[in-house]
């Protein structure tokens, strides 16, 4: 479909379909190559999210790839923030761990410990 019609189906809200198959492959690879193989997730939150919004969609205001690539994109920044703050999370546990039952000498687990929070701290940032 090209993008005059794509326009012409917007203009007459005739159904969401014609705006996801116009436009699913430009945001899949969008996140696709800033997140991996998250993308196909992320993308089918753009495009939920894109949905819910469409009812107050208004071409007059701007262009309708714009609007998707922007939902895309507060998607893109939300699920990076969730992996900080579960990366965050891990880093913490991993200084919590109980000794196992009877082992003596805690220095190793100690600095395994201190490492994985170090790591879990260099891939939050």
């Amino acid at each position: 479909m090209t993008e005059q019609h794509v326009m012409t189906a917007v203009a007459a809200r005739e159904p969401f379909e014609h705006v996801f198959d116009a436009h699913f492959d430009a945001v899949h690879g969008y996140l696709r190559r800033r997140v991996g193989d998250v993308a196909e997730d992320l993308a089918a939150d753009t495009f939920a999210r894109a949905l819910a919004g469409w009812p107050a969609y208004d071409p007059e205001r701007g262009d309708l790839r714009a609007w998707l690539f922007g939902i895309a994109t507060n998607v893109l920044h939300g699920h990076r923030r969730s992996e900080a703050r579960r990366l965050r999370a891990y880093a913490r546990e991993a200084g919590r761990t109980a000794p196992p039952p009877g082992d003596a000498d805690p220095g190793p687990r100690l600095d395994a410990a201190d490492q994985a929070r170090r790591a879990a701290r260099a891939i939050a940032d």
